[in-house]
């Protein structure tokens, strides 16, 4: 009798968790082609029918792909569109390095993030949020043309 029931149980789960990652990877395309759309619009010259023969942007969804399934922070899920979205730019990352940063992506938490986002531009994110007690930074880093932090925001200017 106990094989029975924890077989039924077992189908149950499968079904259950199958349809909840079928519905986050079907979220996670439209969304995608969404943004992909409202690319088009904003560069000039932006063939978005071009992207299924362009090798990196396709190794860039399959790669986003992956972590999707496997994240379920919405944050997380907007950090790989926006990847996915400057790896289809002409001048994306060189394809090495967007996988190294998708490496990061995947491990990297929501919290990460939003401290990278903070150290990428630390007056910037005191400016975004005047309730609070704004520090004087007295030493600041350089950071190279493409920054982590820079690879994961939305695209908003055609780079060179």
């Amino acid at each position: 009798m106990v094989p029975v029931f924890g077989g039924t149980i077992a189908v149950a789960l499968t079904v259950a968790l199958n349809h909840k990652l079928n519905e986050r990877r079907e979220r996670w395309f439209t969304e995608l082609a969404e943004a992909v759309e409202e690319l088009q619009g904003r560069f000039d010259g932006f063939d978005p029918d071009s992207l299924a023969e362009n090798e990196a942007f396709v190794d860039a969804v399959v790669t986003a792909t992956r972590i999707v399934d496997r994240a379920s922070q919405r944050e997380k899920t907007e950090v790989l569109r926006n990847a996915v979205l400057n790896s289809a730019l002409p001048a994306a990352p060189d394809q090495d390095i967007q996988q190294l940063y998708f490496a990061l992506i995947y491990d990297l938490t929501p919290t990460h993030m939003r401290l990278l986002t903070l150290l990428d531009d630390p007056p910037g994110w005191f400016d975004a949020r005047p309730g609070l007690h704004r520090p004087q930074f007295g030493m600041m880093s350089s950071r190279t043309h493409w920054s982590l932090r820079r690879f994961l925001i939305w695209p908003t200017k055609a780079r060179r």
